[in-house]
């Protein structure tokens, strides 16, 4: 798979090795841009570390989660830190290998890495499609994240690119409006609705639907919202 268009975006980079490291793999695998979030700035010394890497340096952009999720169908946020007896879906993680099964495409995708210290909180998790982990199969399982970056990519170079392309974002985010409705009208407790939105979230984007198929659940829900509504 072609990687050139797939974004890299740091969250509040606070080393320049780090920085810089990103940038030495990112040119490695071809690709070009690089997002910053968090801060206006990058370490100074990052370019040194960079080698022929610098030029991405020079031209990273500065914005906002808000502004990816305008940019890209598909975020994915990286952790070492997994939901344990997966209770906790923020931090419900899928594979490189459940990643290769989504048939994401690197054009409309974006992988964020937390910080170089503490990697990404829960409130940033929010705004992932999808939460990737590494595994190093050992009890250290915290990589930095220069290295857990060359490993996605290397990865990410062996898929497939699927033959259709996945759903658009604005579909996305119509169907969880209507999923929102839906566990509005039916009763279901506040604090288990944003759970349930997390979790059909997550289900969605792993389940590689293209337009064609999020238009159709699209319609089953506005409908069964009209139903619970009294207006169908």
């Amino acid at each position: 798979m072609k990687l050139d268009r797939l974004g890299v975006a740091m969250v509040q980079p606070r080393y320049g090795l780090n920085v810089g490291y990103v940038a030495r793999v990112m040119k490695n695998f071809g690709l070009r841009q690089l997002y910053v979030i968090g801060t206006r700035e990058l370490p100074k010394t990052a370019s040194k570390f960079a080698s022929h890497g610098s030029d991405i340096i020079d031209s990273a952009r500065f914005v906002t989660f808000e502004e990816l999720l305008q940019m890209f169908d598909v975020v994915i946020g990286t952790t070492a830190i997994t939901a344990g007896r997966g209770r906790n879906a923020l931090r419900k993680t899928i594979t490189l290998g459940g990643l290769a099964l989504t048939g994401i495409d690197p054009t409309r995708t974006v992988v964020v890495l937390g910080r170089d210290t503490t990697g990404l909180k829960n409130e940033e998790l929010e705004f992932c499609d999808l939460v990737l982990h590494v595994s190093t199969g050992t009890a250290y399982s915290t990589l930095n994240i220069s290295h857990a970056l060359a490993i996605i990519l290397y990865e990410l170079s062996g898929f497939r690119r699927r033959t259709s392309r996945p759903m658009e974002r604005k579909y996305l985010d119509m169907i969880l409006r209507n999923l929102q409705r839906m566990t509005e009208l039916s009763g279901c407790p506040i604090h288990r609705q944003d759970r349930v939105i997390r979790v059909f979230r997550k289900a969605l984007v792993e389940s590689c639907l293209d337009d064609n198929d999020a238009t159709t659940i699209l319609g089953a829900l506005r409908k069964t919202n009209l139903a619970l509504e009294g207006r169908f």
